[in-house]
């Protein structure tokens, strides 16, 4: 029997035999796992500047948070 027929089964032999409270918890789960993931709305542009800013912050080509608060605090 392949794996996820196995795991359905049991998820729906255990769902039958929940109370209300763990019925809540799995339903809280499946409503969070369904909700879009907001990167998807941002547009393009946004999306390449980040990932350029996470590349730049790999190569340490970014400054610190003190060297740029020192600079914008006077």
């Amino acid at each position: 029997m392949p794996l996820a027929v196995n795991i359905r089964e049991k998820v729906q032999h255990y769902l039958e035999n929940a109370d209300d409270r763990m019925l809540k918890i799995v339903h809280a789960i499946l409503e969070a796992d369904s909700q879009e993931d907001f990167w998807d709305e941002l547009p393009i542009a946004v999306q390449d500047n980040i990932h350029t800013a996470i590349k730049q912050s790999e190569e340490r080509m970014g400054k610190s948070h003190n060297q740029v608060m020192s600079k914008y605090y006077k």
